[in-house]
Protein backbone atom coordinates (compact mmCIF):
# COMPACT_ATOMS: atom_id res chain seq x y z
CA UNK A 1 0.00 0.00 0.00
CA UNK A 2 1.09 3.47 -0.48
CA UNK A 3 -1.19 6.74 -0.17
CA UNK A 4 -3.94 4.23 0.98
CA UNK A 5 -3.22 2.17 -2.84
CA UNK A 6 -2.49 -0.31 -3.85
CA UNK A 7 1.01 -1.00 -5.14
CA UNK A 8 0.47 -3.72 -7.08
CA UNK A 9 -1.86 -5.59 -9.34
CA UNK A 10 -3.23 -8.90 -8.00
CA UNK A 11 -5.24 -11.55 -9.88
CA UNK A 12 -7.93 -11.25 -7.13
CA UNK A 13 -9.72 -8.05 -6.62
CA UNK A 14 -11.80 -9.54 -3.76
CA UNK A 15 -8.40 -9.51 -2.05
CA UNK A 16 -6.59 -6.35 -3.52
CA UNK A 17 -9.12 -4.28 -2.31
CA UNK A 18 -10.88 -6.03 0.81
CA UNK A 19 -8.98 -3.21 2.84
CA UNK A 20 -11.65 -1.22 1.92
CA UNK A 21 -14.24 -3.02 3.13
CA UNK A 22 -12.62 -3.54 6.30
CA UNK A 23 -11.99 0.15 7.07
CA UNK A 24 -16.04 -0.05 6.12
CA UNK A 25 -17.00 -2.02 8.81
CA UNK A 26 -14.42 -0.77 11.68
CA UNK A 27 -15.74 2.67 10.83
CA UNK A 28 -19.46 0.97 11.11
CA UNK A 29 -18.91 -0.25 14.35
CA UNK A 30 -17.24 2.28 15.63
CA UNK A 31 -20.73 4.20 15.17
CA UNK A 32 -22.81 1.15 16.83
CA UNK A 33 -24.38 1.57 13.80
CA UNK A 34 -26.99 -1.21 14.95
CA UNK A 35 -28.54 1.44 17.45
CA UNK A 36 -29.74 3.81 14.24
CA UNK A 37 -32.64 3.35 12.28
CA UNK A 38 -33.13 2.40 8.98
CA UNK A 39 -32.76 5.56 7.85
CA UNK A 40 -29.95 6.46 10.37
CA UNK A 41 -27.91 4.00 8.43
CA UNK A 42 -28.76 5.27 5.53
CA UNK A 43 -27.69 9.01 6.51
CA UNK A 44 -24.62 7.30 7.83
CA UNK A 45 -23.60 5.56 5.12
CA UNK A 46 -23.77 8.40 2.49
CA UNK A 47 -22.36 10.94 4.89
CA UNK A 48 -19.18 9.38 6.32
CA UNK A 49 -18.81 5.54 5.19
CA UNK A 50 -18.90 6.59 1.39
CA UNK A 51 -16.11 8.59 1.39
CA UNK A 52 -13.81 6.20 2.85
CA UNK A 53 -13.34 4.40 -0.84
CA UNK A 54 -13.67 7.23 -3.02
CA UNK A 55 -9.49 7.62 -3.38
CA UNK A 56 -9.15 4.35 -4.57
CA UNK A 57 -11.93 4.53 -6.89
CA UNK A 58 -11.26 7.69 -8.94
CA UNK A 59 -8.34 5.38 -9.85
CA UNK A 60 -9.76 1.18 -9.82
CA UNK A 61 -12.52 -0.36 -10.45
CA UNK A 62 -13.90 -1.95 -7.39
CA UNK A 63 -15.32 -5.36 -7.65
CA UNK A 64 -18.88 -5.90 -6.95
CA UNK A 65 -18.86 -8.01 -4.60
CA UNK A 66 -16.68 -5.40 -2.24
CA UNK A 67 -19.30 -3.15 -3.32
CA UNK A 68 -22.67 -4.98 -1.84
CA UNK A 69 -20.86 -6.07 0.98
CA UNK A 70 -20.77 -2.62 2.34
CA UNK A 71 -24.53 -2.25 1.65
CA UNK A 72 -24.10 0.58 -1.25
CA UNK A 73 -26.75 0.28 -3.33
CA UNK A 74 -25.48 3.26 -5.51
CA UNK A 75 -22.04 3.09 -5.19
CA UNK A 76 -20.67 1.20 -8.50
CA UNK A 77 -22.53 4.00 -10.48
CA UNK A 78 -20.36 6.75 -8.09
CA UNK A 79 -17.28 4.86 -8.83
CA UNK A 80 -17.78 4.74 -12.47
CA UNK A 81 -18.51 9.02 -12.28
CA UNK A 82 -15.14 9.19 -10.45
CA UNK A 83 -13.53 7.13 -12.95
CA UNK A 84 -14.69 9.41 -15.59
CA UNK A 85 -13.26 12.22 -14.51
CA UNK A 86 -9.84 10.38 -15.42
CA UNK A 87 -11.07 10.30 -18.66
CA UNK A 88 -12.01 14.17 -18.51
CA UNK A 89 -8.26 15.01 -17.34
CA UNK A 90 -6.91 12.65 -20.76
CA UNK A 91 -9.63 14.81 -23.32
CA UNK A 92 -8.45 17.93 -21.45
CA UNK A 93 -4.49 17.45 -20.82
CA UNK A 94 -3.54 15.17 -23.44
CA UNK A 95 0.21 16.46 -22.97
CA UNK A 96 -0.04 15.67 -19.64
CA UNK A 97 2.02 12.60 -18.83
CA UNK A 98 -0.42 10.15 -17.53
CA UNK A 99 -2.19 10.62 -20.93
CA UNK A 100 1.02 10.11 -23.18
CA UNK A 101 1.94 6.91 -21.46
CA UNK A 102 -1.48 5.90 -21.77
CA UNK A 103 -2.02 6.83 -25.59
CA UNK A 104 1.36 5.27 -26.42
CA UNK A 105 0.24 1.70 -24.66
CA UNK A 106 -3.12 1.63 -25.65
CA UNK A 107 -4.30 3.81 -28.52
CA UNK A 108 -1.28 5.21 -30.20
CA UNK A 109 -3.21 5.84 -33.20
CA UNK A 110 -6.99 6.85 -32.49
CA UNK A 111 -8.22 8.58 -29.83
CA UNK A 112 -9.65 7.44 -26.39
CA UNK A 113 -12.80 7.14 -27.60
CA UNK A 114 -11.66 4.62 -30.21
CA UNK A 115 -9.75 2.62 -27.79
CA UNK A 116 -10.61 -1.12 -26.55
CA UNK A 117 -9.72 -3.09 -24.10
CA UNK A 118 -6.71 -5.53 -24.51
CA UNK A 119 -6.65 -8.74 -23.53
CA UNK A 120 -3.44 -7.95 -21.65
CA UNK A 121 -4.64 -4.41 -20.42
CA UNK A 122 -4.01 -3.52 -16.73
CA UNK A 123 -6.53 -3.33 -14.56
CA UNK A 124 -5.96 0.38 -14.33
CA UNK A 125 -6.63 1.01 -18.40
CA UNK A 126 -10.12 -1.24 -18.29
CA UNK A 127 -11.16 0.46 -15.19
CA UNK A 128 -10.81 3.92 -17.16
CA UNK A 129 -12.31 2.15 -19.64
CA UNK A 130 -15.43 1.25 -17.44
CA UNK A 131 -15.42 4.86 -16.71
CA UNK A 132 -15.32 6.39 -19.97
CA UNK A 133 -18.59 4.33 -20.70
CA UNK A 134 -20.63 6.55 -18.80
CA UNK A 135 -18.96 9.84 -20.02
CA UNK A 136 -19.34 9.10 -23.59
CA UNK A 137 -23.25 9.41 -22.96
CA UNK A 138 -22.66 13.38 -21.96
CA UNK A 139 -19.56 14.05 -23.76
CA UNK A 140 -19.55 16.09 -27.13
CA UNK A 141 -17.50 18.30 -29.44
CA UNK A 142 -17.55 22.07 -28.97
CA UNK A 143 -17.15 23.29 -33.06
CA UNK A 144 -14.57 26.01 -33.23
CA UNK A 145 -13.01 25.92 -36.65
CA UNK A 146 -14.72 22.98 -37.26
CA UNK A 147 -11.44 20.90 -38.91
CA UNK A 148 -11.73 17.69 -36.48
CA UNK A 149 -15.58 17.06 -36.86
CA UNK A 150 -17.21 15.24 -39.20
CA UNK A 151 -20.80 16.62 -39.87
CA UNK A 152 -22.49 13.10 -39.84
CA UNK A 153 -20.04 11.05 -37.82
CA UNK A 154 -18.74 13.20 -34.64
CA UNK A 155 -21.18 14.39 -31.53
CA UNK A 156 -21.61 17.77 -31.88
CA UNK A 157 -25.22 18.54 -32.04
CA UNK A 158 -26.58 20.28 -28.87
CA UNK A 159 -29.30 17.63 -28.50
CA UNK A 160 -28.81 14.97 -25.58
CA UNK A 161 -30.37 12.07 -27.77
CA UNK A 162 -26.77 11.10 -29.09
CA UNK A 163 -25.38 14.84 -30.37
CA UNK A 164 -25.02 13.74 -33.74
CA UNK A 165 -26.95 15.02 -37.13
CA UNK A 166 -30.24 13.30 -37.58
CA UNK A 167 -31.08 15.47 -41.02
CA UNK A 168 -30.78 13.06 -44.27
CA UNK A 169 -26.86 12.60 -45.54
CA UNK A 170 -27.88 14.97 -48.64
CA UNK A 171 -23.67 16.29 -48.16
CA UNK A 172 -20.67 13.88 -48.76
CA UNK A 173 -19.89 11.50 -46.06
CA UNK A 174 -16.69 13.47 -45.38
CA UNK A 175 -17.83 16.98 -44.76
CA UNK A 176 -16.85 18.64 -41.92
CA UNK A 177 -17.96 21.32 -40.14
CA UNK A 178 -15.63 23.81 -41.45
CA UNK A 179 -17.23 23.45 -44.47
CA UNK A 180 -20.61 25.08 -43.28
CA UNK A 181 -19.00 28.22 -42.06
CA UNK A 182 -18.51 30.83 -44.39
CA UNK A 183 -14.76 32.90 -45.24
CA UNK A 184 -15.73 34.76 -42.23
CA UNK A 185 -15.76 31.96 -39.53
CA UNK A 186 -19.74 32.30 -39.60
CA UNK A 187 -22.35 30.18 -39.79
CA UNK A 188 -23.33 29.59 -43.82
CA UNK A 189 -27.17 30.49 -42.99
CA UNK A 190 -28.22 29.56 -46.61
CA UNK A 191 -26.51 26.44 -47.25
CA UNK A 192 -27.37 24.90 -43.53
CA UNK A 193 -31.32 25.80 -44.69
CA UNK A 194 -30.93 23.85 -47.42
CA UNK A 195 -28.98 20.51 -46.06
CA UNK A 196 -30.70 19.91 -42.78
CA UNK A 197 -33.80 19.21 -41.42
CA UNK A 198 -35.73 22.51 -40.09
CA UNK A 199 -35.11 22.12 -36.05
CA UNK A 200 -31.89 21.09 -36.85
CA UNK A 201 -30.90 23.90 -39.01
CA UNK A 202 -32.24 26.22 -35.80
CA UNK A 203 -29.49 24.59 -33.31
CA UNK A 204 -26.86 24.79 -35.64
CA UNK A 205 -27.11 28.03 -36.33
CA UNK A 206 -27.64 29.03 -32.58
CA UNK A 207 -24.74 27.72 -32.28
CA UNK A 208 -21.95 30.74 -31.04
CA UNK A 209 -19.85 32.20 -34.18
CA UNK A 210 -17.83 34.95 -33.95
CA UNK A 211 -19.05 38.56 -33.43
CA UNK A 212 -17.61 41.97 -34.56
CA UNK A 213 -13.53 41.71 -32.64
CA UNK A 214 -14.09 37.96 -32.15
CA UNK A 215 -12.69 35.77 -34.65
CA UNK A 216 -12.61 31.90 -34.29
CA UNK A 217 -11.17 30.68 -37.47
CA UNK A 218 -7.83 29.48 -35.68
CA UNK A 219 -9.95 28.39 -32.09
CA UNK A 220 -9.34 24.41 -32.07
CA UNK A 221 -12.42 22.16 -31.37
CA UNK A 222 -12.89 21.10 -28.24
CA UNK A 223 -14.58 18.73 -26.03
CA UNK A 224 -17.41 19.92 -23.44
CA UNK A 225 -19.40 18.56 -21.12
CA UNK A 226 -23.32 18.80 -22.27
CA UNK A 227 -24.77 18.91 -18.95
CA UNK A 228 -23.09 21.11 -17.43
CA UNK A 229 -23.61 25.49 -18.17
CA UNK A 230 -19.48 26.01 -18.54
CA UNK A 231 -19.16 22.51 -20.73
CA UNK A 232 -16.98 20.69 -17.54
CA UNK A 233 -17.44 17.43 -16.35
CA UNK A 234 -18.34 16.87 -12.95
CA UNK A 235 -18.86 13.60 -10.66
CA UNK A 236 -22.13 14.73 -9.47
CA UNK A 237 -23.88 15.49 -12.56
CA UNK A 238 -22.27 11.95 -14.39
CA UNK A 239 -23.85 10.41 -11.49
CA UNK A 240 -26.94 12.21 -11.87
CA UNK A 241 -26.92 11.10 -15.42
CA UNK A 242 -26.01 7.66 -14.86
CA UNK A 243 -29.10 7.44 -12.90
CA UNK A 244 -31.40 8.57 -15.25
CA UNK A 245 -29.72 6.34 -17.94
CA UNK A 246 -30.24 3.38 -15.78
CA UNK A 247 -33.89 4.28 -14.82
CA UNK A 248 -34.31 4.64 -18.34
CA UNK A 249 -33.39 1.48 -19.50
CA UNK A 250 -35.09 -0.19 -16.32
CA UNK A 251 -37.77 2.24 -15.05
CA UNK A 252 -38.52 -0.67 -12.24
CA UNK A 253 -35.19 -1.07 -11.75
CA UNK A 254 -34.27 -0.36 -7.40
CA UNK A 255 -30.33 -0.67 -7.96
CA UNK A 256 -28.79 1.86 -10.90
CA UNK A 257 -25.42 0.25 -10.80
CA UNK A 258 -26.81 -3.27 -11.01
CA UNK A 259 -29.96 -3.13 -12.26
CA UNK A 260 -31.49 -5.62 -9.90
Amino acid sequence: MYLGLPTFSMRNKRIQFGYIRDRVVKKLQGWKEKFFSQGGKEVLLKAVVQAIPTYAMTCFMIPDSILKEIEAAYLSLFNQALLGKQVWRITQKPQSLVAQVLKARYFPYSSIWEAEALPNASHVWKSILWGRNLVAHGMRWRVGNGSQISVYNSRWIPQPWNFKVCSPRTLPNNTLVADLLDENGRWNAPLISQMFLNFEAKIILALPRPTMGCFLADKQDSYCWHYDAKGLYSVKLAYRLGMELACSVNPSSTDPATGS
